[in-house]
């Protein structure tokens, strides 16, 4: 199954390819061409998602198995799946790998990792909806389950005046937590936690603001927030006001359009929604009918919206469609 995608203007396509025998199971990176054909391909336990910086450079989320935690992680149950942050150069080679347990924990934020230590208590509290959050097998299986990653730009870095163009912003599932990593120094230098839990898809907005996918931090659904992370008010959120709610209990993605609305994928429920500021559904799609989905419709588990001038390939030309 692939999830995290990246799609260029020229009709390249990078995409990440994961098993679903457990909750990461990363297979690879491929970097594709517009008809398909592999350019390269990085044979290594990349998961979840992907992002590419203003220089070519890829940056993505591996995983691998340890029997034994480093000095001051002791407490945290094994053998279990850790994540990296790595950087890829444009070709597909390995530039630098990041260890991101280590990056909290030298780092003024290490105090979140104590959530960590499910030893000798009791498993989350139930959510209503599906038991226990994550219990100690869960933990034992994928300590943090690092689910997203996007790389600030040049352009957006004057908008968060705690942030630096190059840092990178990722979203921490088992630890309710999204977190900065300056990526030269190779440390967490911002994190939050905050009403929502084992949260996807957080993203920089052009108005200095977040974009968090909030899968469970409600009693019986899931909702989008718009955060700030100067004053850490929620000046917009979407719950399913007007039509009723949704729920994914993972995967779900938002994206803020450029005409302010908010593209929103149900990934559990089969759905895509367009919802306007005063929270109107102005467009969806369903997508088809899966006798084996526990919902019914086939699972989504990656969507964005694009404008004609960001995929240069589609214009007319050489390339042109019928």
């Amino acid at each position: 199954m692939h999830f995290g995608c990246h799609l260029y203007p020229n009709g390249d396509l990078l995409a990440v390819f994961q098993g679903l025998e457990q909750l990461a199971n990363g297979l690879g990176l491929v970097k594709l061409d517009k008809d398909s054909q592999v350019i390269w391909k990085y044979a290594a336990h990349v998961h979840h998602d992907v992002d590419v910086g203003e220089d070519g450079t890829i940056y993505a989320i591996e995983h691998e198995l340890t029997e034994a935690m480093p000095k001051g992680l002791e407490f945290i149950p094994t053998p279990c799946l850790v994540d990296r942050l790595i950087l890829i150069s444009p070709e597909g080679k390995l530039k630098k790998s990041i260890p991101i347990l280590e990056s909290f924990r030298d780092s003024p934020y290490s105090a979140l990792l104590a959530s960590l230590d499910r030893v000798g208590r009791n498993p989350a509290a139930s959510d209503g909806l599906t038991g226990p959050r994550f219990d100690q097998a869960v933990l034992k299986e994928d300590a943090l389950h690092t689910n997203f990653v996007q790389v600030l730009s040049r352009e957006l870095a004057p908008r968060f005046p705690g942030f630096k163009a190059g840092q990178v912003l990722i979203s921490l599932r088992h630890l309710d937590t999204i977190a900065v990593m300056d990526v030269e120094k190779g440390t967490v230098v911002w994190a939050a936690r905050g009403p929502w839990q084992a949260q996807h898809d957080p993203q920089f907005l052009e108005n200095g603001h977040l974009l968090i996918f909030d899968n469970r931090g409600l009693p019986r659904g899931s909702r989008v927030l718009e955060y700030d992370p100067q004053t850490q008010a929620f000046p917009w959120s979407y719950s399913g006001e007007h039509r009723g709610p949704f729920y994914t209990s993972e995967r779900g993605m938002s994206q803020r359009l450029p005409n302010g609305n908010t593209l929103i994928v149900d990934s559990e429920g089969g759905e895509l929604l367009e919802v306007t500021q005063s929270k109107d559904v102005v467009w969806s799609f369903l997508s088809p009918a899966d006798r084996h989905s526990p919902r019914g419709r086939r699972f989504i588990t990656t969507a964005r919206r694009y404008s004609p001038d960001q995929l240069h390939f589609l214009k007319e030309g050489e390339h042109a469609r019928p």
